[in-house]
């Protein structure tokens, strides 16, 4: 029996050689990535306001309620008045009640709210310069603040020229350490200052006017020199004495809604106000708080006795008594012409460019700051009185003026 042996064997292999003679290269590369970030946010939501809203009274009998008003018209003002009274007492007495019983006026002194002779006198402010000059106050003025008081001081009776100085004091009545004759700013002018206005939104602005015409301005919010501008007769204002200035305010709660930034700018920038005085001229003036408070004169207005209508003759002599003459029957010639001493003025606070003017013989004229027509500024008079008008003053809630 024949056996078979197994043994390896080698076969040579078989080689290919690429078409492509040209050996390739290769390159090892490493890349760097930039490091991994973690940033962390924060939101914040929005925050909402609740509000409570009392509805008006509600009837229980839908069928007497429409009884009442089907009625209402028939009944009488003192009917009305007596129902709406029953209506409220009873809200008003539990209101009172819950008042009393609250412990927020438990350390309150309750006996001052109800006592009306509860008035004394706090301070007396008292300036050293004005009493040694035996001057008078001439006029008061609060800050918007509500916490600078300021006051004007000028002599009231001129047989001549003012050859005295006059003062404006403003002094801090809300402060704890408040000294009575000396106030926290004091102003020299050179004429008597016969009136003083802080501007009604803006505390730092303050003007007054002198005895011979001066416009004076400061803004205290200067740290170095408090007044703006001192204009006189020479620069186009007035010629004898300022009497009363009115503030000119904006509405800016409209404008902010409707204008863009550069008219909000103008608005908080620009400045107007009204002056009168003794020379029947009522002057309008603006001031630039962008120029270092440049304060030019924009318009002029000049009342005369024309513009008064017909003016009664005083009849206080005897032999006037039975006659009606009137200044109108009078030649055009005689007093027409001549400026009359406006005493008072007064801003319309619904319409600011509406304003009422109260003069030295009774006139009241109703005058418009933009007017078509310039030369006749006068758009309304009334009835005049046979005395003196020293003030006028226009409601805010109606379109009536008292004086």
């Amino acid at each position: 029996m024949m056996t078979q042996e197994f043994a390896d064997e080698i076969i040579d292999g078989i080689r290919c050689s690429p078409k492509n003679s040209k050996n390739k290269s290769f390159a090892e590369l490493q890349v760097q990535t930039e490091p991994y970030k973690v940033y962390h946010r924060g939101t914040q939501s929005k925050k909402y306001k609740f509000q409570n809203i009392q509805t008006d009274y509600l009837h229980q009998n839908e069928t007497s309620n429409n009884i009442a008003f089907a009625n209402a018209n028939k009944q009488t003002e003192e009917t009305k008045i007596l129902s709406f009274l029953r209506r409220t007492e009873p809200v008003i007495t539990k209101a009172i009640q819950m008042n009393i019983n609250s412990k927020v006026f438990k350390h309150s002194n309750l006996g001052r709210l109800f006592n009306v002779n509860y008035i004394t006198v706090r301070d007396t402010l008292v300036l050293n310069e004005a009493e040694e000059h035996k001057l008078s106050a001439t006029g008061l003025s609060w800050s918007a603040s509500g916490a600078l008081l300021a006051i004007s001081y000028g002599s009231l009776y001129h047989m001549d020229w003012c050859t005295h100085n006059g003062f404006a004091a403003l002094w801090n009545v809300t402060s704890e350490t408040l000294i009575p004759n000396t106030p926290k700013y004091k102003y020299v002018t050179n004429t008597c200052l016969m009136c003083i206005k802080f501007h009604p939104v803006v505390p730092s602005l303050l003007a007054g006017g002198t005895f011979t015409g001066d416009l004076v301005v400061w803004n205290l919010a200067n740290s170095n020199d408090h007044q703006l501008a001192n204009i006189g007769g020479i620069h186009g204002g007035h010629k004898d004495c300022i009497n009363q200035i009115c503030w000119i305010s904006y509405s800016l709660e409209h404008d902010l809604r409707t204008s863009n930034s550069n008219n909000i700018i103008l608005h908080t920038t620009i400045y107007r106000l009204l002056s009168s005085g003794s020379d029947g001229r009522i002057i309008c003036w603006q001031i630039d708080l962008r120029y270092s408070g440049k304060v030019n004169c924009v318009k002029i207005f000049q009342i005369r006795n024309k513009d008064q209508g017909p003016l009664p003759i005083s009849s206080h002599s005897s032999s006037l008594k039975n006659y009606t003459l009137l200044r109108s029957s009078l030649p055009e010639s005689i007093n027409n012409d001549k400026a009359v001493n406006i005493t008072c003025l007064s801003l319309a606070k619904i319409d600011p460019e509406k304003f009422i003017v109260g003069t030295e013989t009774g006139g009241i004229l109703l005058c418009e700051i933009n007017s078509v027509n310039w030369n006749e500024t006068c758009s309304k008079y009334l009835n005049n009185t046979l005395c003196i008008i020293y003030k006028t003053h226009i409601l805010f809630f109606h379109s009536a003026f008292e004086f």
